[in-house]
């Protein structure tokens, strides 16, 4: 028994702890889950820009989401700091994608 518990041990440990996985990077546009990947011009009734758009689609309860090679990737971390600076562009985006989802680390413009 006593020799058990160590291995008992270290295998909850290990079955809890999620497995490190290296940074990735990909080039895309940042835009919202309402629109995806097509901005109407006057789709908010005016004319604005795609940043614009994004931007407003989110102050909507809209989230940022990233399209890279006609995929559309969650972004986990909806508070980062240069989604809103980048919105609607072509940028490079670094980080971890689990399940579909991204995230992010650095967002630098393309």
């Amino acid at each position: 028994m006593k020799k058990l518990l160590p291995a008992l041990a270290f295998a909850t440990i290990v079955a809890t702890v999620p497995a490190c996985t290296a940074e990735e990077s990909w080039t895309g546009v940042l835009s919202d889950s309402q629109c995806g990947a097509y901005h109407e011009f006057d789709e908010h009734s005016q004319p604005m820009t795609e940043k614009d758009c994004t931007i407003k689609c989110v102050k909507g309860g809209a989230k940022y989401v990233f399209r890279s090679e006609d995929r559309t990737y969650q972004i986990e971390n909806q508070d980062h700091p240069a989604l809103a600076e980048h919105a609607g562009g072509a940028v490079q985006l670094t980080g971890r994608i689990a399940n579909e989802a991204i995230s992010v680390s650095t967002i630098t413009r393309e």
